[in-house]
């Protein structure tokens, strides 16, 4: 399978995961598709709703008090989309709860 057919599918699967509340298995999805194409991280659909899903995650384990977790996840997506506003936003908002 080539690079632009594991980004597209990864993509896929993010979606559709997404789409089904699977917020946590749709952010994996989606590193791999950032990993697979490093110029992804410069399509704002794209990058918007990784985000998106970012965030509902976040907030999921933010609840369960999983903190060890959220900050994995808020690396991970660093290293994904390191010029985000909108991760480090939604971190600074959870640092302050």
């Amino acid at each position: 399978m080539d690079q632009t057919a594991v980004t597209t599918e990864a993509l896929r699967l993010a979606r559709h995961l997404r789409n089904s509340d699977k917020h946590g298995q749709a952010l994996a999805y989606f590193l791999i598709a950032f990993h697979s194409d490093k110029e992804l991280k410069d399509n704002t659909v794209v990058v918007d709703e990784f985000v998106d899903v970012f965030c509902v995650g976040c907030d999921a384990l933010l609840q369960k008090n999983d903190t060890e977790n959220l900050f994995e996840c808020f690396a991970q997506a660093l290293e994904a989309c390191p010029n985000c506003a909108r991760l480090y936003s939604h971190m600074g908002t959870i640092y302050y709860r």
